[in-house]
């Protein structure tokens, strides 16, 4: 992967990843789906649970009509050094 570019610059809006949300959004699912069967109800719909507008990413952004010093090599790579 250490070659591994982007083709197009787009990233998300904010620089985290949504990681933990869907985390958290498939443990409520999965406690939702056990009481269900417990109890003998529907299987819960996936609004009913998560709001995929509320994660922490907010979109993505093209920065490819900025200014080309914005995406440089570094910016281009997939994973990030931190």
């Amino acid at each position: 992967m250490s070659r591994s570019r982007r083709k197009t610059p787009i990233r998300g809006a904010c620089g985290h990843t949504e990681k933990w949300d869907k985390i958290f959004w498939h443990r409520r699912m999965r406690l939702k789906e056990r009481e269900a069967i417990v109890t003998g109800k529907e299987m819960p719909l996936v609004h009913e649970v998560s709001d995929p507008y509320a994660f922490n990413k907010d979109g993505k952004i093209y920065y490819g009509k900025l200014d080309p010093k914005l995406y440089d090599a570094e910016f281009m790579r997939k994973l990030l050094k931190k």
